[in-house]
């Protein structure tokens, strides 16, 4: 059956094991391409679409929790406005953390 909403604790630590596994990246940011409908065949009842969307909302690059303050999550906003137009693809994360969040790490 199709899981809905926030995932679980094991599914965090199973998501993030699998991410890791599938890419060859075993500590640090995970940077490549991920191959997401190979980790929702891992992942029970979740599909490609959440396993994707819940590790770049919540898991960040490291494969952790990432709890971002209301200022922060404001920046965000205001940031990520600035690149409208831009595909999800070709965004600069990695710049932008730099640039705008100095203190977290990635």
């Amino acid at each position: 059956a199709m899981r809905r909403g926030s995932f679980a604790g094991d599914e965090c630590e199973l998501l993030t094991a699998v991410v890791r596994e599938l890419t060859g990246i075993e500590t640090g940011p995970v940077v490549t391409a991920v191959p997401w409908p190979s980790v929702a065949e891992r992942i029970p009842g979740r599909t490609a679409v959440q396993c994707r969307r819940f590790w770049a909302r919540s898991l960040g690059l490291n494969g952790d929790r990432v709890e971002f303050s209301a200022l922060q999550r404001q920046q965000m906003v205001k940031v990520l406005c600035e690149c409208r137009g831009v595909l999800d693809g070709e965004i600069p994360w990695e710049s932008l953390q730099e640039k705008h969040w100095p203190d977290v790490a990635v």
